[in-house]
């Protein structure tokens, strides 16, 4: 199940993302390329050289299969010469070369300019080609050690005088995501991610790029240098889905960046790191009964492994060794990790006192992890790249009831993306603060929430700030709590305030129906609905821009035995919802709209 040895260990880190160190190859200059006419890539068009460079790919989804398809500049403006010069002339007055009917650039505001007044005449193909000539141009001028992020002024210079003090990463990406405004681009943004460039991650770091959006398609667009990937999506949180997934296996956290407001960031967890969450949280959150075996195979993928569990006298202690593995449109996921975890419960009901109960629950797991997922190398062909991470996390609640009413406070913290050659990670923390209202014993209450966490307020490296991700509302009916029940129900209606209600920058109301029931020799039917929408957006931050999403899953499942039970489910989907409510916890991102099915069969000992 493993390709190397792991052992365990506990490990709790700090998020910090450092710029790329480039390695540069001639083969890969689209600066050279812009130096050139048409006629002379023509006439290279049939050997491998850069002048038969690629510009900007296109990812698209088949159904069956998930494929970027490389555009090169031959291949695109191989029979209109004009529209490439027009491209390649307006790159070169950016960076002050002398064109006739331009100004050349003598600022970086010059620059802004240039695009701003001619950008409108461009066609799509030539607003990429720009971008990437660009691109190029200033990531030769990369330094690690260089940090021009409230000064575009110096990268401008530093450009325009060859030198290698042109900023990190986050530079770069920020002059180049202000040109895309000037060209007409809408929601831009960066974001953060992993950038794993080998295949044994052995070589990755901390990288910020940016996405925009084309304005005519609706379709979003993320450059990483010279690279302009067509995401072929219509939301911030799908493209930069897709931009972890090519950077590399897993970014635990993704920083991104508001389209309508300055120094605005939200922590975004990308579908690949919830997956892993999940998995890891199945075998690290102890459970009364748990069983020592587990296994579950479907015609989407397994998961396996052994928990040995020893109660020390109200404090559990857990090692666990798993496997899980998921086959996506893109490919197969996969995940083998080894940790401990240890779990402490009190509950305590108290007389004379203003308080009726109180309690506290903590949990927390540590180990290593191998994963494997399909990704993208620096040409874009698919290819599987591996990773092994450090993996730990933390889970912290305490509360007090008066009577009917509860409070509560909690935190729960993670990090899945420490690579151990590399030291690259990122890490999430969301503090809770809630109540609960029971209003009778038939299962109804209401419930309120505020959820926090934690990110950056620029694209400095280190800028960590403490925000509110939402505040939430909940009426709630259930049935679950009763211990004679063989059927529940369970139905929740939410609504969601984002930003908290001070800033009230969007909301959107949420509605969950479960419930099962026996049925006979059948075993137990379930079924589950989910539907979201986002009602406004007041903010108008494209990161909220997501439609209606409805989840409907109906399943059976039957005991054939103590130890083994089978099962079948059906479900429909339309839309992705917003990733809080997202109840798939799988690795795909091109989840194909309609109806699908799954059959199971799981056994524990």
């Amino acid at each position: 199940m493993f390709n190397r040895s792991l052992a365990m260990a506990a490990f709790l880190g700090v998020s910090y993302y450092a710029g790329y160190k480039l390695g540069h190859s001639y083969t890969e200059s689209q600066t050279e390329m812009a130096s050139l006419s048409i006629i002379e890539i023509k006439s290279a068009a049939k050997t491998d050289t850069i002048f038969d460079s690629v510009f900007y790919y296109k990812a698209t989804n088949y159904g069956d299969k998930y494929d970027i398809h490389a555009f090169k500049v031959n291949e695109v403006f191989r029979n209109d010469q004009a529209s490439y010069l027009k491209a390649a002339d307006l790159y070169k007055a950016s960076f002050g070369g002398s064109v006739m009917g331009l100004p050349a650039a003598k600022s970086y505001n010059d620059s802004l300019a240039l695009a701003r007044n001619h950008g409108s005449s461009l066609s799509l193909s030539q607003k990429l080609a720009y971008l990437s000539f660009m691109g190029s141009r200033l990531s030769e001028g990369y330094s690690s050690e260089t940090k021009n992020e409230d000064n575009m002024q110096k990268v401008f210079a530093n450009a325009i005088a060859k030198q290698k003090e042109g900023g990190i990463c986050g530079d770069i990406h920020r002059y180049l995501s202000d040109h895309a405004k000037a060209l007409g681009f809408q929601d831009v943004g960066m974001h953060t991610g992993i950038w794993q460039k080998d295949k044994k991650g052995k070589n990755g770091d901390g990288h910020m790029v940016y996405h925009f959006r084309d304005p005519h398609s609706g379709v979003y667009f993320i450059q990483n240098y010279s690279q302009l990937v067509n995401t072929g999506v219509k939301t911030v949180q799908e493209a930069v889905d897709v931009s972890t997934r090519i950077l590399g296996p897993i970014s635990g956290v993704s920083h991104v960046e508001s389209s309508a407001k300055a120094n605005k960031y939200h922590a975004y967890l990308p579908k690949t790191s919830r997956w892993v969450q999940d998995n890891l949280k199945g075998f690290a959150e102890i459970k009364e009964n748990d069983p020592i075996v587990k296994l579950k195979v479907s015609n989407e993928g397994t998961t396996a492994g052994l928990q040995f569990t020893k109660d020390f006298g109200g404090t559990q202690a857990r090692g666990f060794i798993m496997h899980s593995d998921f086959d996506t449109q893109d490919g197969r996921f996969e995940m083998n990790a080894v940790g401990v975890a240890m779990q402490n419960q009190v509950s305590k009901e108290v007389v004379n006192s203003i308080l009726d109960e109180y309690g506290s629950m903590s949990n927390f797991y540590a180990g290593f992890m191998q994963i494997k997922a399909p990704s993208f190398d620096a040409h874009m062909n698919s290819e599987t790249k591996t990773r092994h991470t450090v993996v730990s996390g933390t889970k912290a609640k305490g509360y007090a009831r008066i009577n009917k009413t509860t409070g509560r406070i909690e935190v729960e913290t993670f990090i899945n993306d420490l690579g151990v050659e590399d030291k690259a990670t990122s890490i999430d923390i969301r503090p809770r603060v809630g109540v609960n209202q029971k209003i009778n014993e038939k299962g109804l209450s209401v419930d309120g929430e505020r959820e926090f966490e934690v990110t950056r307020n620029s694209q400095k490296s280190r800028s960590t700030v403490l925000e509110t991700h939402y505040d939430r509302i909940s009426v709630i009916y259930d049935t679950t709590q009763s211990s004679n029940a063989k059927a529940f129900l369970v139905i929740n209606s939410e609504y969601y305030i984002f930003e908290g209600v001070e800033a009230y920058a969007a909301s959107a109301v949420r509605q969950l129906v479960k419930a099962s029931f026996p049925a006979a020799q059948f075993g137990t039917i379930s079924f589950a609905v989910d539907a979201s929408q986002i009602v406004s957006n007041r903010s108008k931050d494209a990161y909220y821009d997501n439609a209606l999403a409805v989840s409907f899953r109906l399943g059976i499942e039957k005991a054939v035995n103590k130890y083994v039970t089978v099962g079948a489910g059906v479900e429909y989907n339309k839309n992705r919802p917003y990733w809080a409510f997202d109840s798939d916890k799988t690795p795909e991102i091109n989840k194909v709209k309609g109806f699908g099915g799954v059959i199971w069969i799981s056994a524990k000992i």
